[in-house]
């Protein structure tokens, strides 16, 4: 875990940096909108351009399976 910030914000960073590659994490980042109360869960994901529509699928079933399980 490379950062956290208590009820908004936890990023992990892989281990396996190379001295010219950028560093891959993920990273959840909740937020609340001022005015409606409106809760949002913003996903950021590092990939490579080759391995993005992978990144996005296994994101979106999980976010399905997590909406499942909350009854959403």
């Amino acid at each position: 875990m490379s950062a956290v910030k208590e009820n908004k914000l936890v990023r992990f960073e892989w281990n396996d940096k190379t001295p010219n590659k950028e560093s891959g994490y993920f990273e959840f980042r909740i937020i609340v909108h001022d005015i409606t109360g409106d809760l949002a869960l913003l996903i950021t994901d590092f990939a490579e351009a080759d391995e993005k529509e992978d990144a996005i699928y296994l994101w979106d079933s999980q976010i399905n399976d997590l909406k499942r399980v909350l009854g959403s």
